[in-house]
């Protein structure tokens, strides 16, 4: 009869172990800020400092905004006309209480904070972004399977 008692646990124990690792995993409703996405802030932040200019806030869901414009736009699933991109960043600018808004999307060949930043910085209208009166920031980046890195960043005032 003990025997039997732990034949019981021991399979409910495999049951429970199939039935949980079985479950289908999907993560598209959570972002997690990549190591990549913060280094690019930091860079950003960095030149911002460097400038005389106040910092960009972390804004948790102007990254994931923007780590899921990027994953978009390297599927193809939207173009870099921006039409999408500016109505989710007029819907995340109302929702904030934000009076301005602006965003910058490109590809760069190399996945590093100093590529994706050299980008910005040897353009000089992405750069007047980056050093204007904003004082929020979102920063996407993807890379597709053509090994280019999508970058998204959105910058919004909130006064």
């Amino acid at each position: 009869m003990k025997n039997l008692t732990n034949m019981k646990f021991v399979f409910a124990g495999v049951l429970i172990f199939f039935l949980v690792y079985s479950c289908k995993k999907d993560d598209d409703g959570y972002h997690q800020i990549s190591s990549l996405e913060n280094s690019v802030q930091l860079k950003i932040n960095e030149y911002r400092t460097g400038e005389g200019l106040n910092n960009f806030v972390s804004n948790y869901i102007m990254f994931e905004e923007a780590h899921y414009l990027s994953k978009k736009l390297a599927n193809g699933v939207i173009e870099v006309d921006g039409s999408e991109i500016n109505d989710k960043l007029a819907e995340i600018t109302s929702n904030f209480g934000g009076d301005q808004s602006a965003w910058l999307a490109y590809t760069c060949a190399y996945a590093d904070a100093d590529s994706i930043f050299n980008v910005v910085y040897m353009d000089e209208p992405s750069l007047e972004l980056v050093e204007g009166q904003f004082t929020q920031l979102g920063v996407g980046v993807y890379t597709g399977t053509d090994n280019l890195s999508y970058v998204c960043l959105l910058f919004m005032n909130i006064p």
